[in-house]
């Protein structure tokens, strides 16, 4: 009998990104007993979870250009969503906030990853309107929706065919 162990940890957690498949062979021996083979096969279920969710464990850092200066709250939304994804990761994907201006200008988030000088980025869709004209109904439109009825839209109204 051969015993495939897949980890676990790997299927709940996307920032593993290497998937641990181990081949175990393993013979049960009628003489030994059920209970010795049971406890054969969890003790190696049990290390290669606890190891592949400890020891092989990736760490990602990533670089976040901002449009936004230090001193207005936006900055600070931002900086409360980085600690919230390295909380949410146990620490396995680190996003650094850089303010506008640090990495590149605060009009240039957009290039800037789509370039690849940055993981991710946190502007206004606004800022958007040279590069396609259809990031313009993403942004403020004179007596638009607001966030509540936006996010409405897109998830129940059609939006997302749009987008």
């Amino acid at each position: 009998m051969v015993l495939l162990i897949d980890s676990l940890t790997n299927f709940y957690n996307p920032f593993l990104m290497d998937k641990m498949i181990l081949v175990v062979p393993f013979k049960l021996n009628k003489k030994e007993g059920f209970m010795r083979n049971f406890m054969r096969v969890l003790s190696v279920i049990f290390l290669v979870t606890f190891l592949s969710g400890t020891a092989w464990a990736k760490t990602y850092h990533w670089k976040m250009v901002t449009t936004w200066p230090t001193g207005i709250p936006w900055h600070q939304a931002v900086l409360h969503f980085a600690d919230t994804v390295s909380k949410l990761s146990n620490g396995q994907l680190k996003i650094k906030v850089y303010p506008a201006g640090s990495i590149v200008p605060a009009f240039q988030v957009f290039d800037a990853v789509r370039n690849g000088v940055a993981e991710i980025g946190h502007d206004w869709p606004g800022y958007w309107k040279g590069k396609n004209q259809a990031f313009v109904a993403f942004a403020s439109v004179p007596f638009g929706m607001n966030n509540v009825e936006y996010s409405i839209w897109l998830m129940f109204g059609g939006g997302m065919k749009l987008a």
